[in-house]
């Protein structure tokens, strides 16, 4: 190798020489505009799925009044809430159509496969609410089962909402979006309750079943809480206690424990009626529904931030890839340019002197090698 490199002109010695550490440089700015193309893609992505939740939380919203007005228009069989329950399902439709157009724009290409695999299995059940609507005002389908095919729904679409934080390459995105998920569990929980509370106060009975459900989803939503104070932002999880402390939930508690009561409250559960239960609950969900909106927009804001941060440093190290490249490429060029007009002239003067030429002129020694060599000279030794 060394007698290979020795036979080598110094032209492409010194052009070997600045291909090399140029190649490790290339290397290592494409390593990083690998990992800041990766981050926007990914960021591009999560923000793109952001606003699509957003979206899905109203239609989600939606579904969930709908559900509580289905259980209370069953659970009285069909002498409650006949009107209203038509009214919510034309809130229903406006919010699916809005979802539906969204989808329209949403490029499914930059997703996984089993991402838009899911979302079209989603699309597919939205297709049998007509179906089940129409099973309900005929009073052929059970207020279970009914429940039952809202809340499949809504879990399906906040599972494509949990996934976004598979999405981030950022830990504290990653924070927000698990906070974010579980709010819109909670409130999916509570959209629950307003549908097994509507169910009991209606009939003016709590079966065992039923207030058991109604226990456990008091629970869950307490889990819920706790996981969204975990990892919401000071800020955000102040706004829901404020929100736990007013009127609203104060009035829905209440409710709550007449339902809890059991035998000994019997009369008190008398007094309170099913659309007087679910207008309490109602208030506060919409409550939540303006939280969510505060914190679906802060997670929007600061994924976008991030993706411009990201397409920042992309553009600059592209950049800086480019005029490291131009550099080298000017500097080799002008170097080589230099070194071969020096030798060009040594060579000519030697070819002189070989001639037996002793006059010749020889250029102006400089301090370096090659003027080394024109001071070893005879010319230059004899003057």
């Amino acid at each position: 190798m060394f007698a290979y490199l020795a036979k080598l002109k110094i032209v492409h010695t010194i052009t070997l020489l600045s291909i090399i550490p140029s190649i490790a440089a290339l290397v290592f700015l494409y390593q990083l505009i690998k990992v800041d193309t990766e981050d926007e893609q990914k960021l591009a992505a999560l923000s793109q799925l952001t606003r699509l939740s957003v979206k899905i939380g109203s239609l989600v919203h939606e579904q969930q009044k709908e559900r509580g007005a289905t259980a209370l228009f069953l659970a009285s069989k069909g002498q409650q809430f006949e009107a209203d329950l038509k009214s919510q399902r034309k809130a229903t439709d406006t919010a699916r159509i809005d979802y539906l157009q969204f989808l329209e724009g949403f490029d499914l290409s930059i997703y996984q496969p089993a991402f838009a695999a899911d979302l079209e299995g989603i699309n597919a059940e939205l297709q049998k609410t007509p179906r089940m609507r129409s099973n309900v005002d005929a009073l052929n389908v059970q207020m279970a089962e009914a429940v039952a095919f809202y809340t499949r729904l809504n879990s399906e679409k906040l599972d494509i909402i949990g996934s976004m934080s598979e999405l981030s390459p950022n830990a504290e995105i990653v924070d927000r979006i698990v906070s974010y998920h579980a709010f819109l569990l909670t409130k999916e929980r509570a959209g629950l309750e307003r549908a097994v509370g509507a169910a009991g106060f209606a009939s003016n009975a709590f079966p065992p079943a039923a207030l058991q459900k109604f226990q456990r989803l008091i629970v869950e939503q307490n889990a819920f809480t706790h996981i969204f104070q975990t990892y919401a932002t000071p800020e955000l999880f102040a706004d829901y206690e404020k929100l736990q402390n007013g009127a609203a939930n104060t009035k829905l508690n209440t409710y709550r424990d007449i339902a809890l009561g059991g035998e000994e409250t019997a009369k008190a559960l008398e007094a309170i009626s099913g659309p007087e239960w679910f207008e309490t609950a109602s208030q506060k969900i919409n409550q939540l529904k303006a939280l969510e909106n505060t914190i679906a927009a802060s997670l929007i804001e600061d994924t976008e931030l991030l993706q411009a941060s990201a397409n920042g440093r992309l553009t600059l190290h592209m950049g800086i890839a480019a005029v490291g490249f131009l550099l080298v490429f000017l500097m080799s060029f002008i170097l080589i340019k230099s070194i071969q007009r020096s030798f060009a002239k040594i060579i000519e003067a030697m070819e002189q002197l070989a001639s037996g030429n002793l006059n010749i002129k020889l250029p102006k020694p400089t301090k370096n090698e090659v003027g080394q060599m024109i001071k070893q000279s005879p010319s230059s030794r004899k003057t």
